[in-house]
């Protein structure tokens, strides 16, 4: 593997219903016994209000993790009520390939990312969490939806 990115889980809210204090219900979704790798893409790109080309600051870089619909209703119908998107799981097989800058395969490589997203993020669990502690950690609550 040539990447050390990885994700152990990731959070996402559903809107709640009207009363609470906080109109929003946070979940951590999370792999059962491995990490998560998100298909993403970067790219540098030249701050032109800086007019040395070779300042530290003149260039950036911009990175962003792909998205999806939220699989179908029947193949994770928690997932698939929780939000309308997530972060498009990449495989370990397809890793290399994805960082690989040589690559020029894009719209078959993205097709077989996406293909096998789906099944990825079927054995993902979620749980509800509250933010505590002036909104700085998250805790187990007990599941408003159940």
């Amino acid at each position: 593997m040539t990447t050390d990115k990885w994700a152990s889980a990731y959070y996402e809210w559903k809107k709640s219903g009207p009363g609470r204090k906080d109109p929003k219900q946070r979940y951590i979704v999370e792999p059962q016994d491995e990490l998560i790798t998100f298909a993403g893409l970067f790219a540098p790109w030249r701050d032109e209000s800086i007019e040395d080309k070779s300042a530290p600051d003149a260039w950036r870089l911009s990175c962003s993790i792909l998205t999806m619909d939220s699989p179908p209703e029947g193949v994770h119908e928690r997932l698939h009520n929780l939000h309308d998107r997530i972060p498009v799981p990449i495989s370990p097989d397809l890793i290399d390939d994805w960082i690989d800058p040589k690559e020029t395969r894009g719209q078959a490589l993205l097709d077989a990312v996406l293909g096998e997203a789906y099944a990825l993020s079927s054995a993902w669990t979620m749980r509800p969490v509250e933010l505590v502690e002036d909104n700085t950690k998250l805790v187990d609550v007990a599941n408003p939806a159940a």
